[in-house]
């Protein structure tokens, strides 16, 4: 049976928000291509109708998250929010107990880091415009390099902990540190 190019294009878009909702959860590396494709309702063997490898879904993932993360805190209206509640919302308990709810940074950079050379290269121009868009809104790119690191780098940590009593006291402090660059 013959899908149409929409109805291919919708899978593709399923199979990228579920997969990388599993595999910020779960891993990237450590998910087979069955559970990838399992996570969007679908058998294994339809991967390759729309994927070449495995890392070209990843490339895909890194692409969409990062669009998906920059959506939500560049300043777009008067309703967005201030740098201030971008902190505080990244640098939260719900943020660190929910990974694939939330951004692709500390889920999968590390993986990232290993992946083959054309994923790494997607990564780079998506986290430099991500940087760039941040950047309109806090003034200095600097700045937004030390507080999108501070804030990845909080939640890893924060999730590598066994207690919400010693998740809490690290993001607390990586807020503290994340204002007193933003000022």
């Amino acid at each position: 049976m013959r899908y149409s190019t929409e109805h291919k294009a919708e899978a593709r878009s399923k199979i990228i928000s579920s997969a990388a909702a599993l595999a910020k959860k779960n891993g990237f590396g450590t998910t087979g291509v069955d559970d990838l494709m399992g996570s969007a309702g679908m058998t294994g063997g339809a991967f390759y109708k729309h994927f070449s490898t495995k890392q070209d879904l990843l490339s895909e993932i890194v692409l969409a998250e990062i669009k998906r993360s920059a959506a939500m805190f560049v300043a777009r209206s008067d309703t967005a929010l201030s740098p201030i509640e971008m902190l505080e919302k990244y640098l939260s308990l719900a943020h660190v107990k929910k990974p694939e709810k939330g951004c692709l940074l500390p889920a999968l950079s590390a993986e990232i880091g290993h992946a083959s050379e054309p994923v790494k290269q997607s990564f780079e121009e998506q986290i430099k415009q991500l940087v760039s868009e941040l950047s309109s809104t806090l003034g200095d790119t600097e700045k937004t390099w030390a507080a999108l690191s501070l804030c990845v780098g909080g939640v890893m940590l924060a999730r590598a902990m066994k207690t919400e009593a010693a998740q809490q006291a690290l993001l607390d402090a990586c807020k503290k540190g994340g204002q007193a660059i933003l000022k």
